[in-house]
């Protein structure tokens, strides 16, 4: 290891809580299900089905969280979530 390789302090970097969570989806998962009282393991198979999707949190959130009725449906979202439910059901 040479001398620009070495880990030292200044490489911690100390994230705002927002900022934990735009890095961390376990993070916004977590908080999400603690804001709308939803079990963990629905959540995160939102997030992931939204990433797979192409889908933003602030979708998901409007559409299957706060159920506001402004969101457009969209079928390929519908499918992988239906998948997902399916492989953590095999398990």
């Amino acid at each position: 290891m040479n001398k620009e390789e070495e880990y030292t302090a200044k490489n911690i970097i100390v994230l705002s809580p927002e900022e934990a969570a735009n890095r961390f989806t376990w993070m916004q998962a977590n908080n999400l299900a603690t804001l709308y009282i939803k079990p963990l393991e629905y959540i995160e198979r939102l997030l992931a089905a939204g990433q797979l999707a192409g889908k933003s949190i602030d979708w998901i959130v409007d559409r299957y969280l706060k159920k506001t009725g402004d969101t457009m449906r969209d079928t390929d979202f519908e499918t992988i979530h239906k998948e997902l439910q399916k492989e953590e059901h095999r398990k």
